[in-house]
């Protein structure tokens, strides 16, 4: 891996290990609205559809396109964000 991947891989690796992303979520419910229209645009017309989400952990859409019918993978260039989604999935398998 090069070394520049190598660095994004750490930061993301870093950020989802402390959770250092958190901190920053009270900054994004200026965008409420907006995100909500997004959402409905993704849902309206995922079934039966195949969806890659690139960057799976934190913020993901994965589990909610999975439930409206959408064949989901995800990728994450972090390592640990593809641990946490698996760990996520899991939940998500137990609770149904």
């Amino acid at each position: 891996m090069n070394t520049s991947l190598l660095r994004e891989q750490q930061f993301h690796d870093k950020i989802f290990q402390d959770h250092s992303r958190a901190q920053a979520a009270k900054f994004y419910s200026t965008t409420q609205s907006s995100r909500h229209f997004y959402e409905s645009l993704l849902l309206a017309d995922c079934r039966n559809k195949s969806v890659l989400e690139y960057g799976c952990d934190e913020g993901s859409y994965a589990y909610l396109l999975a439930e409206y019918g959408a064949t989901v993978t995800g990728i994450d260039i972090s390592n640990i964000g593809i641990e946490n989604a698996e760990r996520e999935r899991e939940r998500e398998i137990w609770a149904c």
